[in-house]
């Protein structure tokens, strides 16, 4: 028997006032994110945590959540 093992992964992930900034100035120039099977592709785990992708494009084919925010 062989046992399979899926792991879920993220793109961007900040927590406990984790601060990300990956802001673009038009969408020609900003972040490209392609996630196929992940978990997210961005998440702001907690009340003072943050991440910003101004300008950015997120192409998500999965079962999660593109973006995803807990406090």
């Amino acid at each position: 028997m062989m046992a399979l093992l899926q792991i879920k992964v993220l793109a961007l992930y900040a927590e406990q006032g984790g601060q990300i900034v990956a802001n673009g100035t038009s969408l020609t120039d900003g972040l490209y994110m392609k996630v196929t099977n992940g978990g997210s592709a961005i998440v702001s785990d907690g009340a003072t945590s943050n991440v910003q992708a101004k300008y950015s494009t997120i192409d998500y084919d999965s079962n999660g959540y593109a973006l995803y925010t807990k406090k």
